[in-house]
């Protein structure tokens, strides 16, 4: 008898671990878990906890780039880090500041979500001897930046920031973008 709930107890202890556990999904809470395992993977530089398919598209610096061997297999001490979450695009973006003395870096990066995987990552970096590059700077001012979420009453319509983004990219002579979800 003591033995079956010992069994019990023991089969109790390795499950709740799993179920404990958040999915990655377009939720906001499945694309903040995705946030959570980039931001593990970057500062371990190791993608085995990355729920990635065999087909993940990966950016670097606005170039496809191999992500077995890119940027974010570079562990990095982060010292400021926050996100935006978009549940309606199934995507996120996290800001990444690192003001090691070594290796400072700044960087963006965006996750698309599908299903259960994260199936593109779009990493912009910067670093010494780019133009005007400062961590140290960068966190003094960026940190006191408010990325709180606006009230409703003071958001702005998804289409008058999609108007508002194209208008920018029409005006520096680019193409516009097809935003829809």
């Amino acid at each position: 008898m003591k033995l079956k709930y010992l069994c019990l107890a023991l089969c109790g202890a390795w499950l709740v671990p799993a179920l404990s556990q958040a999915a990655v999904s377009c939720s906001r809470e499945g694309l903040q878990e995705a946030v959570n395992l980039y931001l593990d993977a970057q500062a371990k530089g190791d993608l085995s906890g990355l729920k990635l398919p065999a087909n993940v598209g990966y950016w670097e610096n606005v170039a496809p780039a191999d992500i077995k061997t890119g940027f974010i297999n570079k562990p990095l001490k982060i010292d400021l880090h926050r996100s935006f979450l978009d549940s309606s695009t199934c995507q996120t973006f996290t800001e990444v500041i690192v003001t090691d003395k070594a290796a400072p870096y700044v960087l963006g990066t965006r996750l698309r979500v599908n299903h259960d995987k994260i199936v593109e990552v779009e990493t912009l970096w910067t670093t010494t001897a780019y133009w005007l590059f400062n961590a140290d700077a960068y966190l003094k001012y960026s940190s006191t930046e408010k990325w709180d979420p606006l009230p409703v009453e003071k958001r702005s319509s998804r289409g008058a920031l999609v108007a508002a983004a194209n208008a920018y990219l029409v005006e520096h002579g680019q193409t516009p973008i097809d935003w829809t979800p």
